[in-house]
């Protein structure tokens, strides 16, 4: 049985930028996310909890979190996930009860 723990993913931090990095040893973590949710590349999974994108008229900035900032996204990341399973398996038992009751 495959688990899904993004609290597993850590960051270090660049000391010289303050920018927030995930930790060698914890992105199989975020590899493991990215085959659960069916994403195509870890890259996307990795840039999800680590940078963030600005959009304004005419440009797309990309930069990297910080460590509060990085932690905070991971943190979103799994509380968004966990939430609509939540609910999917919420809907699936009302289902199933309503079903059996008529």
């Amino acid at each position: 049985m495959a688990i899904l723990n993004l609290g597993n993913v850590t960051y270090r931090v660049n000391r010289e930028n303050d920018e927030a990095h995930i930790e060698d040893n914890t992105k199989e973590s975020a590899t493991k996310a990215a085959q659960l949710l069916k994403m195509p590349n870890n890259e996307k999974m990795f840039g999800i909890l680590e940078t963030k994108v600005v959009k304004y008229p005419g440009q797309v900035i990309t930069s990297r979190f910080n460590l509060d900032e990085a932690i905070s996204a991971r943190n979103s990341c799994a509380k968004t996930i966990y939430g609509k399973l939540f609910n999917w398996i919420v809907g699936k038992v009302n289902s199933s009860i309503q079903s059996k009751m008529s």
